[in-house]
């Protein structure tokens, strides 16, 4: 590849980054404000954010023993390529309306 493909390829990568995460993180915050309970909200999605970072680095780990190097990323890849699919999933009554 070349480097205007690579830089091409980055510029899309962060424009769709972007797109998903801005309405994902407006919703949260509506949840947060609408529970109450604004900081307990978001603490507890930090905590829940960091038990599934140590549980897929618990996976990767099991999949470098058991298949080695290159192949344990290349399941992992996919594994959380399907577990990131779950944002879809998320329903927030701010775009209900």
């Amino acid at each position: 590849m070349s480097p205007v493909a690579v830089a091409g390829l980055n510029a899309s990568s962060e424009l769709s980054t972007t797109a998903i995460t801005l309405p994902y993180t407006r919703g949260v915050f509506d949840n947060a404000d609408i529970s109450g309970a604004r900081t307990t909200y978001l603490g507890v999605g930090e905590v829940l954010s960091n038990f599934g970072a140590a549980v897929a680095c618990g996976v990767l780990t099991l999949l470098t023993l058991g298949l080695g190097d290159e192949n344990a990323l290349r399941y992992f890849f996919f594994i959380g390529a399907g577990v990131v699919l779950l944002m879809l999933t998320v329903r927030f009554p701010l775009y209900k309306k």
